[in-house]
């Protein structure tokens, strides 16, 4: 054992090997399945969708749960899969909390709730994919929630007040919320 030797180690991003992440059909599956479970848990409990958009309440719990799945994928991550428990974050990564955001729309926005701000975590992150159409993912950016809950990113889609952000906006982040140190 070694005594009075400190390492620290910063916690950065983990190295993506590609933007744009396929899902077999296995993970289609399982996004599928989660997503309802979800979805049909959610409405037992009154749960409100907060979706920004037309599509179904399904659609959305279904996409949703297959962008994180992509994120988790491109990350080396393991992707939550609970059903009953409704945590802030859907990825946690070294320490930092991050919120998978995902639109079928190439061109869409991230986009979150007024609510979210109370609860903020350390990172937004958007992915665009419709699981309907394709099994492919596309990684578009991150954002701190200091940066996104920010007054002057409040705006309307046409269904009510939300945050906004736009795709050039995002960014590779560096995932640093801790350090560990080894003594």
């Amino acid at each position: 054992m070694l005594t009075g030797y400190k390492l620290s180690y910063p916690l950065n991003r983990l190295p993506m090997i590609s933007k744009s992440i396929s899902l077999t059909k296995i993970e289609l599956s399982l996004a599928e399945t989660i997503g309802l479970a979800r979805y049909h848990a959610n409405r037992q409990q009154g749960v409100h969708n907060a979706r920004v958009g037309n599509q179904s309440n399904a659609f959305t719990d279904i996409n949703a749960m297959a962008g994180e799945i992509a994120f988790c994928k491109m990350f080396n991550r393991y992707p939550d899969m609970s059903v009953d428990e409704h945590p802030v974050y859907d990825v946690l990564m070294f320490g930092c909390t991050v919120d998978v955001k995902t639109t079928r729309y190439d061109s869409g926005k991230l986009l979150a709730t007024l609510k979210c701000a109370g609860k903020p975590c350390d990172y937004y992150s958007l992915m665009v994919g419709d699981y309907t159409k394709s099994n492919n993912f596309d990684y578009r950016g991150s954002t701190t929630g200091h940066e996104l809950f920010s007054k002057n990113n409040i705006g309307s889609l046409g269904y009510g007040d939300t945050y906004i952000i736009n795709q050039s906006n995002l960014r590779e982040v560096t995932f640093k919320c801790h350090t560990m140190i080894f003594i």
